[in-house]
Protein backbone atom coordinates (compact mmCIF):
# COMPACT_ATOMS: atom_id res chain seq x y z
CA UNK A 1 0.00 0.00 0.00
CA UNK A 2 1.32 3.43 -0.86
CA UNK A 3 1.57 6.29 1.62
CA UNK A 4 -1.12 8.13 -0.33
CA UNK A 5 -3.46 5.13 -0.02
CA UNK A 6 -2.73 4.81 3.70
CA UNK A 7 -3.46 8.51 4.16
CA UNK A 8 -6.73 8.14 2.26
CA UNK A 9 -7.74 5.11 4.39
CA UNK A 10 -7.12 6.99 7.64
CA UNK A 11 -5.57 5.81 10.90
CA UNK A 12 -6.11 2.29 12.25
CA UNK A 13 -9.22 1.96 14.37
CA UNK A 14 -8.00 -1.02 16.40
CA UNK A 15 -4.75 -1.08 18.33
CA UNK A 16 -3.46 -4.60 18.91
CA UNK A 17 -1.41 -5.86 21.83
CA UNK A 18 -1.60 -6.33 25.54
CA UNK A 19 -3.36 -3.61 27.52
CA UNK A 20 -1.29 -0.75 28.87
CA UNK A 21 -0.48 -0.67 32.58
CA UNK A 22 -3.68 1.28 33.30
CA UNK A 23 -5.79 -1.21 31.34
CA UNK A 24 -4.05 -4.11 33.09
CA UNK A 25 -4.69 -2.48 36.46
CA UNK A 26 -8.38 -1.98 35.62
CA UNK A 27 -8.65 -5.66 34.65
CA UNK A 28 -7.03 -6.78 37.91
CA UNK A 29 -9.06 -4.65 40.34
CA UNK A 30 -12.30 -5.78 42.00
CA UNK A 31 -15.34 -4.44 40.12
CA UNK A 32 -16.12 -1.60 42.55
CA UNK A 33 -12.51 -0.40 42.53
CA UNK A 34 -12.24 -0.65 38.74
CA UNK A 35 -15.49 1.32 38.36
CA UNK A 36 -14.16 3.99 40.72
CA UNK A 37 -10.91 4.26 38.74
CA UNK A 38 -12.84 4.45 35.45
CA UNK A 39 -14.85 7.32 36.93
CA UNK A 40 -11.69 9.10 38.04
CA UNK A 41 -10.07 8.62 34.62
CA UNK A 42 -13.17 10.07 32.93
CA UNK A 43 -13.30 13.09 35.25
CA UNK A 44 -11.41 16.08 33.78
CA UNK A 45 -11.06 17.56 37.27
CA UNK A 46 -8.46 14.84 38.01
CA UNK A 47 -5.08 15.65 36.47
CA UNK A 48 -2.79 12.90 35.22
CA UNK A 49 -0.40 13.74 38.06
CA UNK A 50 -3.14 13.55 40.70
CA UNK A 51 -4.19 10.14 39.38
CA UNK A 52 -0.55 9.01 39.34
CA UNK A 53 -0.07 10.15 42.95
CA UNK A 54 -3.28 8.42 44.05
CA UNK A 55 -2.34 5.15 42.35
CA UNK A 56 1.17 5.29 43.82
CA UNK A 57 -0.24 5.86 47.32
CA UNK A 58 -2.45 2.78 46.82
CA UNK A 59 0.58 0.72 45.75
CA UNK A 60 -0.20 0.56 42.01
CA UNK A 61 2.22 1.35 39.19
CA UNK A 62 1.41 3.46 36.14
CA UNK A 63 3.38 6.27 34.54
CA UNK A 64 1.88 9.72 34.10
CA UNK A 65 2.36 9.48 30.33
CA UNK A 66 0.55 6.13 30.24
CA UNK A 67 -2.34 7.56 32.25
CA UNK A 68 -2.63 10.40 29.73
CA UNK A 69 -2.47 8.09 26.70
CA UNK A 70 -5.07 5.76 28.24
CA UNK A 71 -7.41 8.68 28.95
CA UNK A 72 -7.08 9.89 25.35
CA UNK A 73 -7.58 6.40 23.92
CA UNK A 74 -4.08 6.43 22.43
CA UNK A 75 -2.65 3.44 24.30
CA UNK A 76 -2.61 -0.23 23.37
CA UNK A 77 -6.08 -0.62 24.92
CA UNK A 78 -7.46 1.55 22.14
CA UNK A 79 -10.15 2.97 24.42
CA UNK A 80 -10.20 5.52 27.15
Amino acid sequence: MTLAARHQAGPPTVIHGDPCSVGALLASLPNAEADALRGILADDLWSHSAIYDMLEEEGHEARRQTIGRHRRGQCRCGTS
